[in-house]
């Protein structure tokens, strides 16, 4: 539940920060794609090694529910995908008891087409307002654990006002990642110069 407090009051603090007279609420989203060329591969050990585009090479070992490994060959660009998305909101409690729920999703191509796999998990918690001084600058949370937590809210505004003893938290934290074969030319960083020592 640690990481769960560390988390409730970090976007807090932007959510709290926002000039919306509702109850806060905020949705971060951010993403990256990363390539790397097989280099070579052991279709026994199911080991492939990658070489990244900065030029490091990695070896990993593919999991056995993973299909079509055999359709990867020396030469195939790995395209990686990862997403995440983090909402957080402030709303009226339902009067349901604080919940962590997880679940996670894969979905693999069909054996015998090209590989690829795309992996999706969401974690979603709740908290409920148990206590809040609006002068001070702070309020309290009780989670999942029966455990009540002060957060303090250093940027306050007028949103923060529309928080109520008896709201709930509601953080939502998704992740998707997605990972292709494909044949396009892979390409490796050129070293900078200037970042030699």
């Amino acid at each position: 539940m640690k990481y769960f407090a560390i988390v409730f009051i970090s976007l807090l603090l932007l959510a709290c920060a926002s000039k919306d007279v509702e109850k806060p609420s905020l949705t971060v989203t951010q993403s990256r794609t990363l390539e790397a060329q097989v280099v070579s591969i052991d279709h026994e050990s199911r080991i492939v090694a990658l070489l990244r585009a900065d030029g490091e090479t990695i070896s990993l070992m593919v999991d056995s529910r993973v299909t079509n490994l055999n359709q990867v060959k020396i030469g195939d660009t790995i395209e990686a995908e990862y997403k995440e998305t983090i909402t957080l909101s402030v709303q009226q409690s339902d009067g349901t008891a604080p919940v962590v729920i997880q679940e996670t999703q894969r979905n693999m191509n069909d054996e015998g087409g090209e590989p690829g796999v795309v992996t999706t998990s969401t974690i979603i918690a709740t908290a409920d307002v148990v206590d809040i001084n609006y002068e001070e600058s702070w309020l309290t949370l009780r989670g999942p654990d029966n455990i009540n937590r002060r957060f303090p809210v250093v940027q306050q505004s007028e949103s923060f006002n529309a928080i109520k003893k008896g709201d709930q938290v509601v953080l939502d934290f998704t992740t998707a990642l997605a990972i292709s074969v494909n044949h396009k030319p892979f390409t490796q960083e050129t070293p900078n110069p200037k970042n030699k020592l």
